[in-house]
């Protein structure tokens, strides 16, 4: 079972697939706070499970002053 991730112009794919987007972030090494992760147009929550075949559309967050 695999999952893809989108990242900027990236694409990375995670096999075997982790059961939910805080596994997967962590294996990325990608903090949850800094991205919208994106599943068919909805967004995801750290707890959601993925399934084989998910592609997984991480948006960075920014902030400023």
């Amino acid at each position: 079972m695999k999952v893809i991730f989108l990242i900027q112009r990236k694409t990375i794919t995670l096999d075997p697939c982790p059961s939910t987007l805080r596994e997967a972030l962590g294996q990325l090494d990608v903090e949850g706070e800094l991205v919208l992760a994106v599943r068919d147009g909805q967004m995801i929550l750290p707890d959601d499970r993925l399934s084989e075949g998910n592609v997984i559309r991480l948006v960075p967050t920014y902030a400023g002053g």
